[in-house]
């Protein structure tokens, strides 16, 4: 009996703990944020390539992501965001979105060029993925967690990098 008393006090107490986890990809970015409660946010998929929505090479996805969502137990994304449209942060998104459950696709639209949108979108329908706009959600709540969501949209700049969506994670 202490036996499987201590076994279960261990398992009962061992604290559970958010994860945060940036992936290499090279010049762009992927970060993933796990809660306590498997809940997952994925912000932008890193990637190569031109500006352009279909690459043929997704090896960042295939060897990187994807196999650390595995070995995760991850098999669906509640949240992605995609910070602004420069394939080094979301070239892999056509591979991640045909292999892994997204339930919503978080972006600014106004920063997309429209048949870069249009693909997105359309991709989207097939997935059944819900998009929202950023300036739509300024915040998500996840158990204890709160991601801030800045649309730092500047129009009058042709710089995607100042299209960005800034994500505030307090912990």
């Amino acid at each position: 009996y202490f036996l499987i008393t201590l076994v279960i006090i261990s398992t009962l107490s061992k604290p559970s703990n958010a994860e945060l986890t940036i992936f290499d990809v090279g010049q762009g970015d992927s970060i993933l944020f796990k809660s306590n409660t498997n809940k997952t946010v994925l912000i932008d998929t890193g990637g190569k390539g031109e500006e352009n929505f279909e690459f043929k090479h997704h090896n960042i996805a295939k060897y990187k992501i994807l196999p650390s969502l595995k070995r995760r137990g991850i098999t669906t994304i509640d949240y992605l965001i995609i910070t602004h449209p420069h394939a080094d942060h979301m070239g892999e998104l056509p591979y991640i979105i045909d292999h892994v459950k997204i339930k919503n696709l978080i972006l600014n639209s106004d920063g997309f060029p429209k048949h870069l949108l249009n693909q997105v979108h359309n991709e989207c329908k097939k997935k059944r993925i819900n998009i929202i706009e950023a300036k739509n959600i300024p915040q998500i709540k996840i158990d204890d967690t709160e991601l801030k969501i800045y649309d730092t949209f500047i129009s009058s700049s042709s710089d995607k990098n100042e299209y960005s969506i800034i994500t505030l994670i307090k912990y």
